[in-house]
């Protein structure tokens, strides 16, 4: 009896750290496994919405804006919540995009920065999310391309 009572906080430290990784191996967790699953949307650009396609869209809108200079939101009729990007995921703003029935937009003047927060909040287990741009593209080649001419010169000394 006494060697139980001396090796009871030894049990209950133990008991803690079962109960511990149990949870954390159940995915219990903010983020969820299936990320390949979640990038399908945004490989396929269907993750993508121009204005003109979020005007026809059903349903209450919600777009939520990630900088001070977006000019995409002056024609819009619907809901606008400007959010800081660092402070998108405290828990009222999260708590407020999930309350939200219908199409959830991101908006920056920074595609890579609604595309970074777009998959955090994909990986979060949010749905009906989308970003909100003027292309229809990941990626633009906006530069003609030119190759370099100093490769394979060689100085004569």
């Amino acid at each position: 009896m006494s060697t139980i009572k001396k090796n009871i906080p030894g049990l209950i430290v133990i008991l803690t750290l079962i109960i511990l990784i149990l949870i954390r191996l159940s995915g219990a967790g903010e983020f969820k496994p299936d990320l390949k699953k979640r990038a399908e949307s945004s490989i396929s650009l269907s993750n993508l919405i121009t204005p003109d396609q979020a005007e026809k869209m059903a349903g209450n809108k919600l777009i939520i804006s990630l900088d001070e200079n977006d000019m995409i939101l002056s024609n819009f009729k619907c809901e606008v919540c400007k959010v800081k990007p660092d402070s998108l995921v405290l828990k009222t703003n999260l708590d407020k995009i999930f309350k939200h029935k219908g199409p959830v937009m991101l908006s920056s003047s920074s595609e890579e920065l609604s595309a970074r927060l777009w998959m955090v909040l994909t990986q979060m287990g949010f749905k009906n999310l989308f970003i909100l741009t003027d292309q229809n593209d990941n990626e633009v080649i906006k530069y003609k391309f030119q190759p370099d001419t100093t490769i394979g010169l060689e100085l004569d000394e």
